[in-house]
């Protein structure tokens, strides 16, 4: 089965003065169709930066230094803005963290939606308005006729990220990318806000890649999972395996930190007071290393690469490059 999207390799880099900070560094990854695969990692650990590079939105400072990402049999890397920018919204769309700042304050919504479809699918301004009360029907946002002609300002937040929803479905693509689709929403709001992430895909059989620092969010919605730091993949593979034997340390932090009732209170949260290391690092050892505690002299001497645990599983630590296993406890 071709995949929906495969990058290999991919590399961005932001020029500043105090160095080349490597965002993105050799990021390789596949979504198969319908599937839905989660990146996940801390804040500042690559993860936007990789979807902006798919979608060649990454501004100077940064530049997308090397790699590739095919997508119907192209490298979207190589083709032109004009053909790029028939891709997005279209074939490939994006959900943003933040929808306040993805619509235009100065139109109604209805309208924004409508013009996502007049530019895209070449309907009529009349018959794309119908279509856009039809989207907010579809994302259950109640008198949708009405609040088609409101404007963004007039939406609360979890609503809003609902018309973020329509108009990233809009044009049915094949590919959905989800960038922390719940940041700044409550509980309650951000399980309702990903249940229909959820089903509108499985509805439409988009393949989904789904960004997140939330490991319990990608235990309950993604089959497989890329698990980033300081701009690197430094596991991947079924969401079940990552769970049950971590092996790269930073994955099994990052599980550790997921609240879970059933863990007595004084363990139920692991606070390492570990942040992300320093992008503006040098090739010469594993970023990982001045926070691991499982760290060997061949750790800093040396970066490790990305190596299979199994056929479906994957680690950059030079402790299973050696044939053993980190056996993470959590």
């Amino acid at each position: 089965m071709e995949p929906v999207i495969r990058v290999n390799d991919l590399s961005t880099y932001f020029y500043t003065g105090a160095g080349v900070l490597r965002a993105v560094d050799g990021v390789s990854l596949h979504v198969d169709p319908g599937e839905t695969v989660a990146l996940v990692g801390e804040s500042g650990c690559g993860k936007t930066v990789c979807s902006l590079s798919i979608m060649r939105l990454v501004r100077p400072p940064g530049r997308v230094v090397g790699g590739e990402v095919w997508f119907e049999g192209r490298n979207l890397l190589d083709v032109s803005e004009r053909r790029m920018r028939r891709i997005r919204g279209d074939k490939i769309a994006m959900v943003f963290q933040e929808p306040s700042l993805s619509f235009d304050p100065v139109y109604s919504v209805g309208a924004q939606l409508a013009e996502t479809l007049v530019q895209h699918k070449k309907l009529g301004r009349r018959e794309a308005l119908r279509k856009a009360v039809e989207l907010l029907k579809m994302v259950e946002i109640a008198d949708a006729e009405r609040r088609a002609a409101s404007y963004p300002h007039e939406f609360s937040g979890g609503m809003l990220q609902r018309a973020m929803i329509a108009l990233a479905i809009s044009c049915e693509p094949r590919l959905l990318i989800a960038d922390e689709p719940t940041t700044s929403l409550d509980v309650t709001i951000q399980a309702q806000v990903l249940e229909l992430l959820s089903e509108t895909s499985q509805s439409l059989g988009s393949a989904v890649l789904l960004i997140t620092h939330n490991f319990g969010i990608v235990s309950r919605y993604a089959k497989r999972a890329y698990v980033m730091y300081a701009g690197q993949v430094v596991e991947t593979g079924p969401v079940h395996k990552l769970y049950q034997e971590p092996q790269h340390p930073y994955t099994a932090d990052l599980w550790a930190s997921v609240l879970d009732l059933d863990r007595p209170k004084k363990t139920r949260v692991l606070p390492s007071g570990k942040g992300i290391s320093d992008l503006v690092h040098e090739d010469s050892k594993c970023a990982y290393f001045p926070l691991c505690q499982h760290r060997e002299l061949e750790c800093e001497r040396e970066r490790p690469e990305l190596v299979a645990v199994d056929s479906s599983h994957h680690v950059l630590c030079h402790r299973v490059h050696s044939g053993g296993s980190v056996h993470v406890k959590q």
